[in-house]
C-alpha cells in the first residue's frame, strides 16, 4: 500500500511540474509574441517611441527600404539572432552601394504619387539629389 501511495505522490509531483511548465511557455510564448507585434507595429506606425523602440524602428526600416532579403528582427534583441543567422545589415556596406537601390519600393510604380512625395520629403535627410529621385521615378 505504501508503494502505491509512493507511486501516485511521485505522478502527481510529475503532473504538477509539467503543468508549471506547460504554463511558463504558453504564457512566455504569448508575452514573446505580443512583444515582437508591438515592436513591428511601432516599428511602422507614427507614434511616439522610446529609445528602444526607435533602435528597433531603425533597423527594421533598414530591412524594408535598404535590403529586403536581410535584417528580419522586429524586436529588442533580435539584432543577434539576425548575426547569428547572417542576415545582418552592416551600415558600412550600405555607404558604398548605389543610392539609387534605396530609393525604390517593390510593388509599386516607381511613378507612384506616395514614392514621389516620400523621396521629395526625405530627400534632404538622406541626401539625395533631384537627378538621383528623377532617375529611381522613371526606373
Amino acid at each position: 500500500m505504501e508503494r502505491l501511495r509512493l507511486m501516485f505522490a511521485r505522478r502527481s509531483i510529475l503532473g504538477i511540474a509539467a503543468g508549471i511548465v506547460a504554463g511558463i511557455v504558453l504564457v512566455g510564448g504569448g508575452a514573446t509574441f505580443l512583444a515582437c507585434e508591438w515592436f513591428h507595429s511601432s516599428a511602422h506606425l507614427a507614434v511616439k517611441k522610446t529609445a528602444v523602440e526607435r533602435h528597433v524602428a531603425t533597423l527594421h526600416n533598414r530591412h524594408h527600404f535598404r535590403g529586403f532579403s536581410k535584417g528580419f528582427h522586429v524586436a529588442a534583441g533580435g539584432e543577434i539572432i539576425d548575426r547569428i543567422m547572417g542576415t545582418a545589415i552592416d551600415p558600412e556596406a550600405l555607404k558604398s552601394r548605389q543610392r539609387i537601390e534605396f530609393i525604390r519600393t517593390p510593388g509599386l510604380r516607381p511613378d507612384d504619387p506616395r514614392l514621389v512625395a516620400a523621396r521629395l520629403r526625405f530627400a534632404g535627410r538622406y541626401g539625395l539629389g533631384a537627378d538621383e529621385i528623377a532617375r529611381a521615378t522613371r526606373a
